[in-house]
């Protein structure tokens, strides 16, 4: 199989969190009725499901447990004062900055005291490499621009602006050198070799756990991955994820008291960069209903009657730790039902799995331990 990444887990598991978040309902596309009416086949061709051989034991490589390496000397770098030299992308500067219009200091444009990393990108372009080659103690202006569009404050987007910089300090980090005295004094072990073997089978048995745990949606995954799905889909489906996603980073930039422009710079992003983002995760939880509705429709795992609907939706709201009630005011009915549906198809597809697989020695977990 092997290696699967954390990347198909988020999108995978975003279908489920629909029932974990949200602000406002989506609007009513697609209704549970039409969904149940629906010929499913026509959207997909399901690759067979009867007996899904899932390996639980995804490889771990020699660059994984170099990672693990890397975070051990990153956690034990220190920051060094630089004072023989000028600024260079990668050093921690400190600055005092005033940010002037025509002349004018303008709101929120200056700091005393700041710390940055040149290289970081935090800054308007220019910034940063305008005080790379800079000394401690030097005063310089930088003559720059705002970008157009800038979300972060939309009434500076593409004017001119002057900045009054101080370099006040310097520092560089230092990191330790790797050696078996380092890794003596800093973990449980006395040489590399013996780290990187313990972290070795370490991360085989996290690699394990993480299957056990969600063997659920690799199972589905695996499943849509060798299934065929049709270039057309359901009128309404992505509709219905994309519209919710939508209301529901509104809802949290209303939550905040921000304008949805400025809610999205606070995590770097421009209302395009959110389009494409919402686009990705509707049009992926679009393609992974199709194939568990299909299952549900094969399977007969749709709600039936409104007591069903109530007994799941009950559990389901109290595994979300709210009531029912509270759960129907933030999603709609439909949506509720839709996730019912498809988390009892990743059950049954759960139920359908053989496990295959073992650790790179041979031996396999007991009792889905992950013991090695």
């Amino acid at each position: 199989m092997k290696k699967i990444t954390a990347v198909f887990l988020v999108a995978a598991m975003s279908l489920a969190m629909l029932c974990a978040c949200g602000e406002s309902k989506t609007e009513k596309t697609l209704s549970y009725d039409d969904m149940k009416a629906m010929d499913w086949s026509k959207y997909v061709e399901l690759a067979d499901y009867s007996n899904i051989e899932l390996d639980m034991y995804p490889d771990v490589t020699d660059a994984d447990v170099e990672k693990e390496l890397s975070s051990l000397l990153t956690k034990s770098a220190e920051e060094v004062e630089v004072t023989d030299r000028a600024a260079q992308n990668g050093d921690t500067v400190n600055i005092d900055f005033v940010g002037k219009l025509d002349g004018v200091a303008f709101d929120k444009g200056s700091a005393t005291g700041y710390s940055l990393v040149l290289g970081s990108k935090s800054f308007i372009d220019g910034f940063e490499d305008g005080v790379v080659g800079k000394n401690v103690g030097d005063k310089f202006e930088l003559n720059l621009k705002f970008p157009d569009p800038y979300p972060n404050n939309p009434d500076m987007a593409g004017k001119d602006v002057v900045f009054e910089v101080t370099l006040n300090k310097i520092t560089e980090t230092k990191y330790p050198e790797l050696t078996d005295a380092f890794i003596a004094a800093n973990t449980d072990y006395k040489t590399i070799d013996e780290y990187k073997k313990a972290k070795f089978t370490e991360l085989e048995k996290a690699a394990h756990e993480n299957m056990v745990l969600y063997r659920a949606y690799y199972a589905t995954a695996q499943i849509e991955s060798n299934s065929k799905i049709s270039d057309t889909k359901p009128e309404g489906l992505y509709d219905i994820f994309y519209n919710y996603i939508q209301k529901t980073y509104e809802g949290y930039a209303k939550d905040n008291n921000l304008e949805f422009a400025t809610f999205l710079a606070s995590f770097g992003w421009s209302e395009d960069a959110f389009k494409k983002f919402a686009d990705s995760q509707a049009s992926t939880n679009e393609k992974k209903s199709i194939v568990l509705m299909r299952v549900a429709q094969l399977e007969d795992l749709f709600i039936k009657t409104e007591d069903e609907y109530k007994t799941e939706a009950e559990a389901l709201a109290k595994e979300q730790n709210t009531t029912l009630e509270e759960l129907e005011k933030q999603m709609s009915k439909d949506l509720i039902k839709l996730s019912i549906t498809t988390r009892k198809a990743m059950n049954f597809l759960n139920e359908h799995v053989t496990e295959v697989g073992t650790y790179s020695d041979g031996s396999v977990a007991t009792d889905n331990t992950a013991t090695k």
